[in-house]
């Protein structure tokens, strides 16, 4: 059962470490400051709870893997360093929307990689404001999950700016 449960589902296309989001994650975590946490499988599933209050919770179940960097800590120098290696890291992606949460004084970005056959397979998520955190999935994203999403942020922006 346990077996079941942790294995691991690579989506078609690239291996997950030889994205240029992944690759970028992965050499950023050694910046003092820095932390990277991997979610797949089992872990994955206990934070999907936490997810359902946030306009992800539409394409919730088309996740496979999850990598979190929080950028919390971390030196005005590392962070200039790592802000150039993001712009490189974000070249092959597709800009698909920007929101500004005033409620969080944030400013969220979502890139999408090049859809095969309508199905895009990663997504690049990079909040930054009060703090700098990326945030990649892998799956199997369709452009109406992408819309559902679209539409559960647009909704809750107005929600919070009404209170």
């Amino acid at each position: 059962m346990a077996i079941l449960i942790c294995q691991t589902v690579y989506a078609d296309g690239p291996l997950p470490a030889d994205t240029p989001a992944v690759s970028l994650l992965q050499k950023s975590e050694v910046i003092k400051g820095a932390k990277l946490v991997k979610l797949e499988g089992l872990m994955l599933r206990m934070a999907k709870p936490y997810m359902k209050k946030e306009p992800i919770s539409a394409v919730m179940d088309d996740i496979e893997r999850m990598y979190m960097l929080n950028m919390k800590d971390v030196s005005d120098g590392d962070m200039a360093k790592f802000n150039a290696e993001l712009n490189k890291a974000l070249q092959p992606y597709i800009k698909a929307g920007e929101v500004y949460r005033e409620d969080t004084n944030s400013n969220l970005v979502l890139y999408l990689d090049s859809p095969d056959g309508g199905v895009f397979h990663e997504m690049f998520l990079v909040v930054t404001r009060p703090e700098t955190v990326i945030m990649v999935f892998h799956g199997k994203f369709t452009e109406e999950g992408l819309l559902n999403m679209s539409d559960l942020s647009q909704k809750r922006s107005k929600r919070k700016s009404k209170n």
